[in-house]
């Protein structure tokens, strides 16, 4: 199965005053640009209990209000949501589609370089802007805040790629190259990646 993902540029200091706003415009702005699908009920047996919903789960990071347990899923949607709202998508066609595996490659390419701690746009294991804890499953949210950026700048460019794979090679030229971006605006980098 192959996972596709959106990668954004973004203005760090902005997102982080979204959680807990209250920002009823903002709320009213994202649920009318992403209205839930309509009434799962059937896709769950009367005892279930049934993720929230989509909007909820936009007015509860938006309200600050706690997170539920178990719906990983639909907070991650919600949170990419608000990445779309203000970020600037990025290309990610080196990494969409392709397989979990892949993104494994890259992270142990970037590993044995010893480049993996400053490179950290594909560790999953960092709690996620809007959220309060790491991912528990896909869809799987990574990021790098713009200090991480700023430290990160140029440090692809210096190592020599060419004995790796050619797939391997584009996906971490395409990662300079959202480095080099935010660095130059000073702003983070946040990927949703299922």
């Amino acid at each position: 199965m192959s996972y596709c993902a959106n990668t954004y540029r973004i203005n760090f200091e902005r997102l982080q005053r979204v959680r807990g706003s209250r920002d009823q415009r903002l709320l009213a702005e994202l649920t009318n640009a992403h209205p839930d699908d309509g009434d799962d009920a059937g896709d769950y047996d009367e005892d279930e209990e049934r993720p929230p919903a989509f909007s909820a789960a936009l007015a509860a990071i938006v309200n600050g209000d706690t997170i539920e347990d178990g719906y990983w899923p639909t907070y991650a949607d919600a949170s990419d949501a608000i990445y779309e709202r203000f970020g600037t998508l990025l290309d990610s066609n080196a990494i969409s589609p392709s397989r979990p595996q892949f993104l494994h490659s890259v992270t142990d390419t970037l590993d044995a370089a010893g480049l993996r701690t400053p490179i950290r746009i594909f560790d999953s294991s960092r709690v996620p802007p809007l959220l309060s804890e790491p991912p528990e499953a896909f869809p799987i949210l990574t990021h790098m805040t713009p200090a991480e950026v700023l430290a990160a700048r140029g440090r692809l460019q210096s190592h020599d790629w060419s004995s790796e794979p050619q797939d391997v090679q584009e996906a971490i030229r395409m990662v300079a190259r959202w480095i080099e971006e935010a660095a130059a605006r000073e702003e983070g980098l946040v990927c949703c990646y299922g």
